[in-house]
């Protein structure tokens, strides 16, 4: 173990080697060192906004507080951009605007289902002739961005990529139902936007699937969010692209992540999944991330929910431990840091899910824990 605090379990430096020397490359340019964190509603940060909603939310998350906390202790790194909708539109109670400033949606853009239920929630779909465009603004400087969208056999034939205004790019966006990734190179490093419009001669539109970016000279961490409300270890390991184009799955054979945190068990707990089907979708999804890079498993924040407090979650907990022992990777827990929900209950906007004051607790935590591993 390299740190003697509350909740690290199996933290060495031998099973965060890609994530080390991923983050030693980014520092030379090229490509970043990218962390991809599958989570829940309280990754996707419910109740971290001003008034303890999700309106404003995104850059209260831990993931976000994290980038922000790693880069002013000289880590560089960033969370912005978007994947999927998070499910803002079904059980945020918002929309994805409200949630996450950076994004805007012109005239016929809509967040809406698309082959499910899936990682995003939804995909930010533009109608054929839309009028308007998606719009994303980071915060911070950027030369590269990487997008994802599905290309379908029916669909738009063309879509317009735009930087900071002006036009860089036409996607071809019509093949055999394919989900892919695509880096936009812009002409110079400033803080910018990224719009896509001008979709023309199809009939299914364009469904984007997530945009994240960095300065390639000297790119540092990517995070990137891949929290949702209601998800469950079912959603997480689900890999029928048939059905699900934009999975977490999916995410990751298309992102490759070089360390992948998975924190869920919140959500299984009170629905009462089966604790032999959390084990299988636990070790799919671990297996599955371990094909391109780390992986650290997650305990979740204690809450005042029943299961949280009968024993259940112990159950969950437990499989968790057994997990990180047969794949030698480390096991985090929030619960720990945070002792108990009682202990720790004003950090919460109600009983299971922390406001942004709980959010900054646990970047804190876990930026000593990455440092301490790069």
């Amino acid at each position: 173990m390299l740190l003697p605090v509350p909740g690290v379990f199996n933290l060495k430096h031998s099973n965060t080697r890609t994530l080390r020397a991923a983050y030693a490359d980014s520092r030379n340019g090229g490509v970043p060192c990218k962390i991809a964190v599958i989570g829940d509603s309280t990754t996707a940060g419910a109740g971290a906004g001003p008034a303890q909603t999700y309106s404003g939310a995104f850059p209260n998350t831990y993931t976000s507080k994290l980038a922000a906390a790693l880069t002013n202790v000289g880590v560089k790194a960033r969370n912005e951009g978007m994947f999927g909708d998070q499910y803002m539109s079904g059980q945020g109670g918002v929309t994805y605007p409200q949630y996450n400033t950076q994004v805007a949606l012109g005239t016929g853009w809509a967040f809406t289902n698309f082959n499910g239920n899936t990682l995003g929630g939804y995909m930010a779909i533009g109608s054929n002739g839309a009028a308007g465009q998606l719009v994303i603004t980071p915060a911070k400087a950027w030369d590269r961005a990487v997008i994802t969208y599905a290309k379908l056999s029916t669909g738009a034939s063309s879509v317009a990529v735009l930087v900071g205004g002006s036009a860089n790019t036409t996607i071809n966006a019509v093949a055999s139902n394919q989900y892919v990734a695509q880096t936009i190179t812009a002409g110079s490093l400033a803080v910018q936007s990224l719009a896509f419009g001008s979709i023309t001669a199809g009939v299914s539109g364009f469904p984007v699937g997530s945009a994240y970016f960095y300065d390639s000279s000297d790119p540092g961490i990517v995070f990137m969010q891949f929290g949702m409300n209601g998800k469950t270890m079912q959603f997480a390991a689900e890999n029928n692209p048939t059905q699900y184009a934009w999975c977490d799955s999916r995410a990751l054979e298309v992102h490759q992540p070089h360390c992948t945190i998975i924190n869920m068990t919140i959500n299984d707990s009170n629905l009462g999944t089966s604790l032999d089907t959390y084990a299988a979708k636990l070790e799919f999804a671990v297996s599955k991330a371990e094909l391109y890079g780390d992986v650290i498993l997650c305990v979740g924040a204690p809450s005042g929910t029943a299961s949280a407090t009968d024993g259940t979650l112990d159950q969950y907990v437990a499989i968790l431990r057994d997990c990180a022992i047969a794949h030698d990777i480390p096991l985090l827990s929030i619960r720990d840091l945070f002792e108990s929900y009682a202990v720790s209950s004003a950090l919460y906007s109600d009983t299971l899910h922390q406001k942004h004051t709980g959010h900054h607790v646990i970047a804190s935590w876990l930026r000593n824990i990455v440092q301490s591993v790069l």
